[in-house]
C-alpha cells in the first residue's frame, strides 16, 4: 500500500518520568480514506494543453456537451472540478518517486485520472517498476495511465512496461503523430497515402508494431485497461488531423476505439490556438460522435 500514513493522527500518550514505566496502550495507526473508487469510470478521452485554459473553449464545450473529452494539464485550471480534470506528471527516472507522486495526487488532489508522460525506451524500466508498485494499490485501478509518444520504436520493444501496465489496469494512451510531409511523401494519390497511414496505425506491412500488437497483448492478458488512441496535435494543422481521424474511422478497422461511447480520440498537446481547437472539435464530433465515414475537410493539400 503506497498511501501515506498519517501518524500525526494517533493521540499522544504521556509517559511518566518517575516511578514505574507507564503502560502504553496499542494505538491504531490511522490512514486517510482513499478517494472514491470509480467502479465504472466515464469513458473519456484526454486532451492535454499547455497554457491558458481559456484557449480551450472548443474542447471544453465538447466536454460539457458530450461528457467525453477530459482536459489534462500539469496544473488544474481555476474553476474546474477535480473530477473534470486529469493531472499530467513527467515519468522521470525514479520509479519510487513516480509511484508516490501518482498516489499522492490521487489521494489529495483527487483528479479523474493521473497521466504519466510518457513511456519511451529511456523510461521503460521506470514506468514498469512504478506500475508494479501502483498495482499494490488496487483502489487506484483505472485512475492512472501512461502516454506512449509516437516514434520509430516498435511497441514490442516496450513489452515489459506494457505487461506491467495491463496487469495494473492502467489507462494506455497510444499516440499517433500524422505529419503532413510524411503523409504526402507516402504515395502519389490520396488513396495510397490513406492506406499508408492505416498501416502505420495498425502497425503492419513494414510499419513498427503498433495497435494490432498492443490489442493482441491486451486480449491475451485479459486486461481491463482502457486504451485511448491519442493524436499528436502540436504543430499539426487542422487538415492532417482531420485526415488522421478519417483514416482511423474508414481504413483502420479499429473505428470502435474512437467512438464517443469509448471516449473518442484524445489529443496531445495544445497551446493557445482557438482556430485549430475549433477545427479539431468539429472533426471529433464528425467522426467520434456522428460516426461519419466521409472526410470532413477533404483531401490533404500535398505539393
Amino acid at each position: 500500500m503506497l498511501s501515506l500514513f498519517l501518524l500525526a493522527c494517533a493521540p499522544e500518550v504521556p509517559v511518566s518520568v518517575e516511578g514505574p514505566p507507564a503502560v502504553v496502550p496499542d494505538v491504531p495507526v490511522m490512514e486517510p480514506d482513499p478517494a472514491p473508487v470509480l467502479v465504472d469510470p466515464r469513458p473519456v478521452s484526454f486532451h492535454a494543453f499547455d497554457g491558458d485554459a481559456a484557449s480551450w473553449d472548443a474542447i471544453r464545450y465538447t466536454y460539457g456537451f458530450y461528457g467525453s473529452t477530459m482536459p489534462a494539464s500539469a496544473v488544474r485550471p481555476e474553476g474546474l472540478d477535480p473530477d473534470d480534470w486529469a493531472a499530467i506528471v513527467d515519468a522521470g527516472d525514479d520509479a519510487d518517486l513516480l509511484a508516490q507522486t501518482v498516489d499522492t495526487l490521487l489521494l489529495y488532489e483527487r483528479p479523474h485520472a493521473v497521466l504519466i508522460d510518457g513511456l519511451t525506451p529511456e523510461t521503460l524500466d521506470t514506468v514498469a517498476l512504478a506500475a508494479d508498485l501502483l498495482a499494490g494499490s488496487p483502489h487506484w485501478r483505472g485512475r492512472w495511465g501512461v502516454r506512449v509518444p509516437d516514434s520509430a520504436v516498435s511497441y514490442a520493444e516496450l513489452e515489459p512496461a506494457f505487461v506491467a501496465l495491463f496487469e495494473a489496469g492502467a489507462i494506455v494512451l497510444p499516440e499517433l503523430d500524422a505529419a503532413a510531409d510524411d503523409y504526402c511523401a507516402a504515395a502519389s494519390y490520396p488513396g495510397g497515402r490513406d492506406l499508408w497511414l492505416s498501416h502505420r496505425i495498425r502497425g503492419e506491412y513494414g510499419a513498427p508494431a503498433r495497435m494490432m500488437w498492443l490489442l493482441d497483448l491486451h486480449t491475451s492478458m485479459g486486461s481491463d485497461s482502457r486504451i485511448v488512441p491519442t493524436l499528436q496535435v502540436a504543430d499539426r494543422d487542422a487538415g492532417i488531423l482531420d485526415r488522421a481521424l478519417y483514416v482511423w474511422q474508414t481504413y483502420s478497422q479499429l473505428d470502435a476505439l474512437i467512438e464517443v461511447e469509448a471516449g473518442g480520440p484524445g489529443s496531445w498537446v495544445w497551446g493557445q490556438e482557438p482556430e485549430r481547437d475549433d477545427a479539431f472539435a468539429a472533426s471529433y464530433v464528425h467522426y467520434a460522435v456522428d460516426g461519419r465515414v466521409t472526410a470532413l475537410r477533404g483531401d490533404v493539400a500535398c505539393p
